[in-house]
């Protein structure tokens, strides 16, 4: 082939006069005479026209043709093209949505000049992110398909240092409030907000909560974590909720899910005990699918909550409910109007099994066949791993609440507690010293701390532990087996504990006057430099509680007995009530609850975890005392990450994925890879090392090391890591 060099000034003027010239043919003569559809067409002659001409300039013409389709197309739906909103990745959006009605024909045709009739794809600098830009553009979600049949990657190029900061938006539907985090590309957050939700306990073990609230409250705290930030900068988003049953009509209205008929109260929450006696008749029956669950049915998962709703709601209302979904499933629906379910949810909370799926013999043996017709459409005959692209995206409907673009990619959910595993598991701890070094996290344990508690331990095989939720395969970690162990009142407890006691005035009012010198604010702050003041050294704190002892299943026992019916117990009382009762009452409290995740601990390493270190996070893992009783109760250290909202972080990662920014969750060498999100820094702010109490606002002890760490990472684009062990920020 000759070498033939074009002059770089001539090229450029060529190219700016070509892209002018058809522009001005596509955006002001063609759309005289037909639509959009009919313009492709006509533009595929003009390629086929300037096809020979490819040749004589080294494949410059290509560039220009394709650039100008690209941005004729592009302009259909942007007029501005000088508008900061436009780039690539913004383009590639709109081409796909505005390709998806033409066609496939044409579609075919036009991929084929692009992949097989460039006469210079490898000589000329770009041209791979060019034609699977233009391969994206034309096939729409059938691009990835096509480019494994093809060989070509469809992904497009990472982009360059220079580039605007894009970010990611993760929403937490907690218990009693909805959070929201914009998170830059390397996993820090820019900003966040919190909006209260509504609970109604219309009677003892009912709680309920609107659908409509929450969604409400979601758009609330996006719109506020977005506010100043160009939208074209938001690529993707991604939910995490609790595992609460949300009920709609066909037309997706909602249902109510009490005696008392109020429609907007439509939302089963986790904590509902209200199937207790639907949960043991399941348990009694003993079908197979029990061995995934520890063995036991628990009245926080669907099935027996649908039981429930069928024998207790009447036959009208149950068979207006069309819809049943787990509450982070419908936040994706709502967001995408796909009715495509997470594996997370199906596969830990509904006994859905990959790959076969629906087990219909166990819906037949517990009294709802019903639910298996038409391919169990009420439940969901759908399913994606978390993190994958939802639908086409945002919504218009959802993009206005939002407030975001239409199309910005939706991630697939997560449970909440799953979300906080994801985002704490997997940091690099090389060089540290903790017993997980050099081990694969199946050696750790990710505990999720707030209203409850969450136990999640993962393995290379299925472990059965009874009385603990799982197997569960790929459930947080693609290919791992997740067990989950839990607690079902945690910080709850402690409210309960705290301000149930007479004294409890006497402590609020000294909390606000006093400001103790401690890491942590309000009554809990105080409470921990009381103990403080009342032991004679740090290490005797876990001694003054000596006398007084609680059995922590107010709410029943979750694992490993695994009893729902359990109560709680105080053995130890006396007459007085004064403040320094309270405390150890506290203290008393916050040992029983380490006490149950160290039996927990016991049963998942009988049955074969491996557990050396603890990785905890949510809203108990800012009380100092709380983690360090932990510590001495298990004997195990117990790691904090410097982020402390790592849930939000785990949420935010499910919209990298969608966006296609990043690697999907994945692992390499057995450990987990960044998750997505680049290169995410972690500092481990403090360890607790058991048998020792070390304040972290105190100098630098051996219970306290400060490190910066960043995250094994897979960049955008790219297939390797580059992530750099103790690189610091």
């Amino acid at each position: 082939m000759k070498n033939f060099i074009v002059d770089s000034k001539l090229t450029c003027v060529y190219i700016t006069l070509h892209c002018v010239l058809v522009s001005f043919i596509l955006s002001v003569i063609l759309p005289l005479f037909c639509g959009i559809e009919n313009i492709i067409g006509i533009y595929l002659g003009i390629v086929i026209f300037f096809f020979t001409m490819s040749f004589i300039c080294k494949g410059f013409i290509f560039y220009c043709i394709v650039f100008s389709c690209l941005l004729n197309i592009y302009g259909q739906q942007q007029s501005n093209l000088t508008s900061p909103r436009f780039s690539l990745s913004y383009l590639w959006k709109c081409v796909t949505r505005k390709s998806e009605r033409i066609p496939v024909w044409k579609k075919g045709t036009l991929v084929a000049f692009v992949l097989f009739l460039d006469p210079s794809p490898k000589r000329l600098p770009g041209s791979k992110y060019v034609k699977q830009l233009f391969v994206s553009s034309v096939l729409g979600q059938k691009a990835k398909t096509f480019a494994s049949f093809t060989g070509f990657r469809t992904r497009l190029a990472a982009p360059s240092p220079n580039m605007a900061e894009v970010y990611y938006v993760g929403v937490d539907v907690g218990t009693a409030s909805v959070r929201a985090a914009l998170v830059t590309r390397d996993g820090h957050l820019k900003s966040a907000a919190q909006e209260p939700i509504g609970i109604w306990e219309p009677r003892a073990d009912h709680y309920v909560q609107s659908s409509r609230e929450i969604w409400h409250k979601c758009c609330a705290v996006v719109k506020a974590v977005t506010r100043g930030v160009n939208k074209s900068q938001v690529r993707g988003i991604g939910f995490d909720a609790t595992c609460s049953l949300v009920v709609l009509d066909r037309h997706f209205q909602p249902v109510a899910v009490d005696q008392d008929g109020n429609r907007q109260r439509n939302v089963v929450m986790w904590m509902d005990h209200r199937a207790a006696e639907q949960a043991a008749r399941i348990t009694a029956a003993g079908h197979g699918v029990l061995s995934r669950l520890g063995g036991a049915m628990s009245p926080e998962m669907q099935p027996p909550k649908l039981l429930w709703l069928k024998e207790n709601l009447g036959e009208s209302r149950w068979n207006k409910a069309a819809h049943f979904f787990d509450l982070p499933d419908f936040l994706s629906w709502k967001a995408t109007g796909s009715l495509t379910r997470s594996l997370c949810t199906l596969v830990c909370k509904w006994t859905y099994c990959p790959p076969q799926g629906w087990d219909a013999t166990f819906w037949t043996a517990i009294g709802l066949e019903d639910l298996a017709e038409n391919n169990f459409a009420k439940i969901g005959n759908a399913t994606c791993p978390p993190g994958s692209p939802v639908g086409d995206g945002l919504t218009r409907e959802a993009a206005a609440d939002l407030g975001l673009d239409v199309g910005t990619a939706v991630g697939a959910s997560l449970i909440d507690a799953h979300a906080g595993g994801l985002g704490v598991i997997g940091a690099d701890v090389k060089g540290f010293r903790l017993p997980c070094e050099g081990h694969p996290i199946t050696s750790r344990m990710a505990m999720i701390c707030g209203t409850s508690s969450c136990h999640m331990a993962m393995s290379e095989r299925p472990l059965f532990v009874p009385g603990v939720w799982g197997p569960c395969l790929s459930a947080m970690v693609p290919d791992l087996w997740l067990n989950e162990g839990g607690q079902s009142a945690t910080g709850r407890l402690m409210d309960h504990v705290v301000k149930g006691h007479a004294a409890f005035a006497q402590l609020r009012e000294e909390a606000s006057r006093r400001c103790p010198d401690t890491a942590e604010d309000g009554i809990y702050g105080y409470l921990n430099e009381h103990l403080r003041q009342m032991s004679s050294s740090r290490s005797a704190v876990d001694s003054l509680a000596s006398g007084l002892h609680v059995w922590p299943d107010f709410h029943g026992n979750r694992s490993p007995l695994a009893d729902p019916t359990l109560k709680g117990m105080v053995v130890g009382l006396s007459l007085s009530q004064s403040l320094d009762d309270l405390a150890l009452l506290y203290l008393a409290t916050v040992q029983a609850l380490a006490l149950g995740t160290l039996h927990i601990l016991e049963a998942m390493k009988e049955a074969g975890h491996d557990i050396r270190t603890v990785f905890l996070c949510g809203g108990l893992s800012k009380n100092s005392l709380f983690v360090q009783i932990h510590a001495n109760a298990t004997g195990l250290p117990v790691v904090l990450p410097q982020q402390a909202e790592a849930v939000l972080v785990g949420a935010a990662v499910l919209g990298a994925c969608a966006a296609q920014d990043s690697k999907t969750i994945q692992r390499r060498n057995g450990e987990p890879s960044l998750f997505g999100l680049g290169e995410v820094e972690w500092r481990l702010s403090w360890k607790a090392l058991p048998h020792t109490f070390e304040d972290p606002g105190s100098n630098p002890g051996p219970a306290r090391v400060e490190f910066t760490s960043s995250l094994r990472s897979f960049s955008p684009g790219s297939d390797g890591e580059n992530g750099e062990s103790g690189k610091s920020h």
